[in-house]
């Protein structure tokens, strides 16, 4: 394994333990920023469940991706697909509407992207995608 599907192979099972304390912290409704993008915004107990779920499956793709370089792909575009849709939900204007600052959901937004531009940039480089 060459350096780069190295640091890509890393950075996936980081994503996969990240998805992990994700699922964790909405299961036992701990309301913790960075794990909870919009932790300052009022939620209901299945609301939390369901994304504990859906972050379990996430961590599960990120763990796959590692596994397996033909599922970097995959984690690429259901990344994309979720960053946009929480910049979609940042731009609503739903939460200016409530009082809420959403300056730290930017940031988080922010962070994640950045996360998602370092794994297609190893990606790249360890030959995952762009092959065909």
């Amino acid at each position: 394994m060459n350096g780069s599907a190295r640091i890509l192979n890393y950075s996936l099972l980081s994503g996969s333990a990240y998805f992990l304390c994700i699922a964790l912290a909405h299961l036992i409704s701990l309301k913790i920023p960075g794990l909870y993008i919009y932790y300052n915004v009022p939620s209901l107990a299945y609301q939390d469940r369901i994304i504990s779920f859906l972050a379990f499956g996430w961590a599960m793709l990120f763990y796959a991706g590692a596994r397996h370089p033909a599922v970097v792909r995959l984690v690429l575009i259901a990344a994309v697909v979720a960053l946009a849709g929480l910049v979609n939900i940042n731009l609503a204007g739903e939460f200016g509407a409530e009082g809420v600052e959403t300056a730290p959901f930017w940031v988080q937004t922010v962070l994640l992207g950045g996360y998602v531009g370092w794994l297609a940039l190893f990606a790249v480089r360890a030959g995952a995608i762009g092959r065909g």
